[in-house]
């Protein structure tokens, strides 16, 4: 199986982790070419590339189809690499992992309905996000 063919069953089986090893964000992407349509991007790009400097698997779902919602998971190895990720996320500026909302633990349904990022996101915005993510895998860099 490819890296890109997974779920989160094909990760994880029946079992479960614990709460503390999963986090979620809700993005909204306008469906026009607005600035806030690269802004929004450009966030999901970064966190995509945090999450591959902690060794963090991504997966995404639709969550609202009409307003372009997306609910991107995180799988984090243990604690550490949790607290790894959400150290980047605070240096970045962008967002605070303390905000409220920010970051929550999703749902067991959210979890169960989630794919790999190619699977979820419209090509043109996957090949703009998996290819921040092999940029920032392959050569380290921003």
């Amino acid at each position: 199986m490819g890296l890109m063919e997974f779920s989160a069953f094909d990760i994880l089986g029946e079992r479960m982790l614990p709460e503390e090893y999963w986090l979620s964000t809700i993005c909204i992407i306008p469906t026009d070419r607005s600035d806030g349509y690269d802004q929004e991007l450009d966030w999901i790009c970064r966190l995509v590339g945090f999450a591959v400097a902690t060794d963090t698997i991504t997966l995404a779902r639709i969550r609202n189809p009409f307003t372009l919602a997306y609910e991107i998971l995180f799988i984090f190895n243990n604690f550490e690499r949790r607290t790894e990720f959400l150290e980047l996320v605070e240096a970045d500026g962008f967002a605070s992992p303390c905000t409220v909302g920010t970051f929550i633990a999703p749902s067991e349904e959210a979890i169960w309905h989630s794919r790999p990022l190619n699977q979820v996101f419209p090509k043109q915005q996957a090949e703009i996000i998996l290819g921040c993510r092999c940029y920032r895998n392959m050569y380290g860099g921003n």
